[in-house]
């Protein structure tokens, strides 16, 4: 499902989680457990982040949320999954469910505190893009976007729990070494990495030595 952040987030710079809380309306049905091993099913359930989209009834029933996005009417269901046509005439409904901050992907949330012209802009790094560096995520932001980079390091520390560290690129890179000036922009200070290349582990200061993920 495509869920979009509340409007009330926009052009935010300091991070409210709270401010991300809504409510929207699923359809659901109940069925036996051992019906939840149905591909066909697999295609048409609610998958978002941190969210379980089943829940026990009773010893062997289950109810179930599904995509919004895909399941409309009874007929969707039994379209896609026929085996349960029983169990979707005898219980299909909607539901309303809450979503909050850990519900959605990091780019839904920078995409929706970004102003709009700035996600017009495809020369503008908005954030979805970042390597990482054993603990370190690293960022390339343009000034377009400075006004956010604490904001959006923030939610990457949340998202990502394997990094521990957000820093973003200062200059070009114009030494011989090609080293750059970087700064810190959320999380804890060190920049002593640790990563594995050819079966090859690498120990190294990042804020002093050239590393390419992609290279």
């Amino acid at each position: 499902m495509q869920i979009t952040v509340p409007p009330s987030v926009k052009g935010m710079t300091e991070l409210n989680r709270d401010e991300f809380t809504q409510t929207i309306t699923v359809p659901y049905i109940n069925i036996p457990g051992e019906c939840m091993q149905s591909k066909q099913l697999k295609d048409i359930l609610l998958i978002l982040p941190s969210f379980k989209n089943a829940r026990d009834l009773e010893p062997r029933l289950k109810q179930i949320s599904l995509d919004p996005d895909v399941i409309q009417t009874k007929e969707d269901i039994i379209k896609r999954v026929p085996s349960i046509e029983e169990y979707v005439e005898q219980s299909f409904g909607f539901i309303q469910i809450i979503i909050t901050y850990t519900n959605y992907t990091i780019e839904q949330i920078i995409k929706g505190i970004l102003p709009d012209d700035l996600m017009k802009d495809k020369n503008v790094n908005n954030g979805s893009g970042y390597s990482l560096i054993g603990h370190i995520a690293h960022f390339n932001l343009r000034d377009e976007v400075l006004p956010y980079k604490h904001i959006i390091a923030q939610v990457v520390l949340d998202k990502l729990p394997h990094v521990k560290t957000v820093v973003n690129k200062l200059h070009e890179i114009d030494s011989v070494y090609r080293n750059f000036e970087l700064e810190i922009l959320a999380g804890d200070p060190n920049t002593i990495v640790k990563c594995r290349e050819s079966k090859v582990t690498f120990e190294f200061d990042f804020a002093k030595v050239y590393w390419n993920p992609r290279l």
